[in-house]
């Protein structure tokens, strides 16, 4: 009984890696398609998907996977990002797992002991990074790749245009350093409140994304606020680059805008949420992500609105940006992982990102396909920031706003000082990271 056991699991394992012999080939070919399955005959063979990403968007994928490929079906089931670790790991402890996930970077990389890496001997770093984005990088470890990146939602800034045109300004903030100036031209205060903002930043509990944007501004002052040591992840968010604190600085300029004594305060803790705000033209402008779009334009058909790219540090030689990474990973207590991986495999080849990105109105993954323009301002804008997308190692969305937020209440209600309020927050990140394993070095053999 053993030694069948032990041929069964000999058998599998063998599937896996003739699958990654091919791997590479498939990502590199037009279509990405195979019209069977190993031979098993029409319907034999089934690959469960769990996802936190609506059904509605990844369903139009799967129904053309499964006409493209006869024998193989391939079904979705949409989980709430809030309780998805729990759900997993309830499914898995009872033997009724999904074969891979579908998720937010975040939570691919909570999975990573759950899940296959994908040595660089089948897929190198090189080629890797030659087919996805920068911001796709994410996925690489010391010891092989996490999954692929099947989606990207990059963060852009969406702007009241009559705001603009009734202060006689042309084009919103294209610089960080700009920003002040626009606030105090924009912003209307009365002795009671704030009539009008000009955009919300400083606070925590009335800003979608703070965590992200604090993020971006940390990320494009050079701090990537996650680095590596032999160990794995470690919190960067109290190192210093020469003479400059990033990550200070960040928090004071973003907590700024909320300081009653400044004169560029345009936003406190009483006002409704950001989104909220500048739906209902109540702030100039907004820090979202591109897939609000069409959100935005249901919830107020008469609103007055473009969008650009996210304000940058002037002189800086990088262009940055935040980008939400979805990626694709299959279980090692899968009994169809060579299938799985055939179809993750499957959805970042050209066709089905081409399917995808029509789906959604977001940019593909692929660099490839990221060459040709989709013709319409708002997707070109969408394609152009996706080039430029970047990601951290964030243990949680959880986690980041606990951490983040703390970082920017502590200071701004000043029970901490700037320097302690830093040092805390990285202390908490270091210890958020500490589970994550899967980013430690090889190690050395004799």
């Amino acid at each position: 009984m053993k030694d069948l056991l032990k041929n069964k699991f000999q058998l599998a394992i063998l599937g896996v890696f003739v699958f990654f012999i091919i791997l590479a080939v498939v990502l590199f070919s037009a279509t990405g398609k195979k019209q069977s399955t190993d031979g098993t005959g029409p319907g034999s063979s089934s690959v469960v998907l769990w996802g936190t990403i609506p059904s509605n968007v990844i369903t139009p994928l799967i129904s053309q996977f499964n006409i493209d490929n006869v024998g193989l079906n391939v079904s979705y089931k949409m989980i709430p990002e809030s309780i998805f670790d729990s759900e997993l790991t309830e499914a898995l402890a009872s033997g009724n797992g999904p074969d891979a996930i579908i998720a937010p970077h975040p939570t691919v990389l909570r999975q990573a002991g759950r899940t296959i890496i994908i040595p660089y001997t089948s897929l190198s770093e090189r080629d890797y990074k030659n087919i996805f984005i920068d911001g796709a990088q994410y996925f690489l470890t010391p010891n092989g790749i996490l999954g692929y990146p099947i989606l990207v939602d990059p963060m852009v800034m969406y702007f009241n245009r009559d705001h603009l045109s009734n202060n006689f300004l042309v084009n919103p903030p294209r610089y960080w350093k700009d920003m002040s100036e626009f606030v105090r031209t924009v912003k209307r205060l009365n002795p009671a409140n704030i009539e009008q903002a000009a955009v919300a930043l400083g606070t925590t509990n009335n800003i979608n994304y703070f965590e992200d944007i604090l993020a971006l501004l940390i990320m494009q002052a050079g701090n990537p606020l996650v680095g590596f040591d032999e160990g794995g992840l470690v919190s960067t968010l109290n190192q210093s680059i020469g003479v400059v604190q990033p990550v200070a600085s960040a928090v004071q300029f973003f907590t700024s805008f909320a300081d009653p004594s400044k004169d560029v305060y345009t936003w406190n803790t009483s006002l409704r949420s950001s989104r909220d705000a500048f739906l209902a033209g109540n702030v100039s402008l907004y820090f979202g992500y591109a897939s609000e779009l069409e959100q935005l334009r249901q919830l107020n058909p008469n609103l007055n609105f473009d969008a650009t790219f996210m304000p940058q540090i002037e002189n800086s030689p990088n262009t940055v940006t935040s980008g939400s990474l979805v990626g694709f990973a299959v279980l090692k207590s899968s009994t169809q992982q060579s299938l799985a991986f055939q179809v993750g495999t499957a959805l970042v080849s050209p066709t089905y990102q081409k399917i995808l990105s029509e789906t959604t109105l977001l940019p593909p993954t692929r660099r490839d396909l990221l060459e040709q323009l989709p013709g319409d301002s708002f997707r070109d804008l969408f394609y152009r920031s996706a080039i430029v997308s970047r990601s951290w190692y964030m243990p949680s969305r959880a986690d980041a706003q606990r951490i983040l937020g703390g970082m920017i209440e502590s200071y701004r209600s000043g029970r901490l000082l700037l320097g302690e309020s830093v040092n805390n927050a990285s202390t908490d990140l270091d210890l958020a990271l500490s589970d994550i394993k899967v980013f430690q070095a090889p190690k050395q053999t004799n």
